[in-house]
């Protein structure tokens, strides 16, 4: 900030000989003077223990989580969206079908694609929620670092995304629904991220608010 020793030694009410000693290496603050110096710099305390190439290290680490974790949401809703629509398309059951020798192998084949299409739903949500968790501490590490027009990007571009992914499959699906597609992304995604975000938002404003 350009400040001298002596300057930032009359801001916190210790000597210029402090300061000199804590650039130095020879003696460390104790956690009062921590906070004062992070007052000082108008810095976040973490900045003033391990420095700003540490906030840069976890900030390049949220945007890469960010980026899995819409590749895993989207991928996973692809995949599943795919099975319920050939599903339907290709290994349609009437209403009433009776279970013969003729219709058996039809009816085994559509069950066993209906629980794959579950399994593949099961794996990609316990990713992401998993994701989500690693995402908030990365969010709450970097309080007030993450603007909050980034985070409701982030926010609301993943959840466009995900109905796109699935927009095209529910349209032409001629046996179910568009809610039949939209479940896995209202009920179980969309709460997840939204918990992350409001926690996130949250933590900022209480920061904001006790300084």
């Amino acid at each position: 900030n350009g400040l001298t020793q002596a300057e930032v030694a009359a801001a916190i009410s210790v000597t210029r000989q402090t300061i000199s000693s804590y650039e130095s290496g020879r003696t460390q603050p104790d956690l009062e003077t921590l906070k004062s110096l992070a007052e000082v710099f108008n810095a976040d305390i973490g900045d003033v223990l391990y420095g700003r190439n540490r906030r840069q290290r976890m900030y390049k680490h949220m945007r890469r989580t960010a980026c899995i974790l819409s590749a895993v949401m989207l991928g996973g809703l692809l995949i599943s969206s795919c099975i319920l629509w050939i599903t339907n398309t290709f290994f349609q059951v009437q209403s009433g079908t009776s279970v013969t020798e003729s219709t058996r192998s039809l009816i085994e084949l559509r069950f066993a694609l209906l629980n794959a299409k579950e399994i593949v739903n099961e794996v990609w949500l316990a990713v992401f929620n998993l994701g989500c968790l690693i995402q908030l501490y990365f969010l709450i590490a970097l309080k007030k670092t993450v603007s909050l027009r980034i985070k409701l990007i982030w926010y609301f571009s993943i959840i466009a995304g995900a109905f796109a992914v699935v927009m095209p499959f529910a349209a032409t699906d001629s046996l179910y629904s568009y809610a039949d597609y939209f479940i896995p992304i209202i009920y179980k995604a969309l709460p997840t991220v939204t918990i992350v975000v409001l926690i996130s938002i949250t933590i900022d404003f209480v920061a904001k608010r006790k300084k």
